[in-house]
């Protein structure tokens, strides 16, 4: 029996494959670092505006500066 994929887990693979880090993450997403470690912790419940905006992060180009 395969173990179900929780919203931490889809999480914590939406910020791998942006390259971001979780305090890279709640940095650019504006919000506190211990609420993103809660997230990926399992700890609360993610809401869904947080995976579309790690999406769109990850499917942007980086910034040019």
């Amino acid at each position: 029996m395969t173990k179900k994929q929780t919203d931490a887990d889809r999480l914590r693979d939406l910020l791998e494959a942006a390259g971001l880090s979780q305090r890279g993450a709640a940095r650019e997403l504006g919000i506190d670092e211990r609420t993103m470690r809660r997230y990926v912790a399992g700890d609360a419940a993610v809401p869904r505006v947080i995976f579309l905006a790690v999406e769109r992060l990850r499917d942007s180009p980086p910034a040019r500066g």
